[in-house]
């Protein structure tokens, strides 16, 4: 059964350890990323955005980040996620598309890792 909750300071090594998994083969793949500032980053004073991990017999397999938004024109909240690399090229070029051919044209997870064309 796969479980879904809030994550928290004690999953920080999980969490590092499928960073550096996603991270290879990317440019910042060597940088530096202090625990400090992970923690700092989502479970300080001030977080950044809101962490979930995905658990399955006790052990983290998965997780999310995510941030609330509010749009002022339409008077609702939403989430704001992230898209890096290629993925954000892609993404950008479904601009004016209906909401179901949009996701239907989600880009890839590879293409994240790819860097951003010129």
């Amino acid at each position: 059964m796969l479980l879904i909750r809030d994550a928290n300071e004690n999953d920080i090594p999980a969490i590092e350890s499928m960073v550096a998994d996603f991270v290879k083969g990317h440019p910042a793949e060597n940088h530096p990323r202090p625990s400090q500032v992970l923690r700092s980053a989502y479970f300080g004073e001030r977080p950044v955005a809101h962490m979930l991990v995905a658990e399955r017999n006790g052990q983290i397999v998965g997780m999310a980040q995510w941030t609330l938004i509010h749009d002022m024109f339409w008077g609702m909240f939403g989430a704001g996620c992230h898209l890096s690399g290629k993925a954000f090229q892609v993404f950008a070029k479904l601009d004016g598309l209906p909401p179901r051919e949009i996701v239907r044209s989600l880009p890839a997870r590879a293409l994240g890792l790819q860097p951003a064309e010129p």
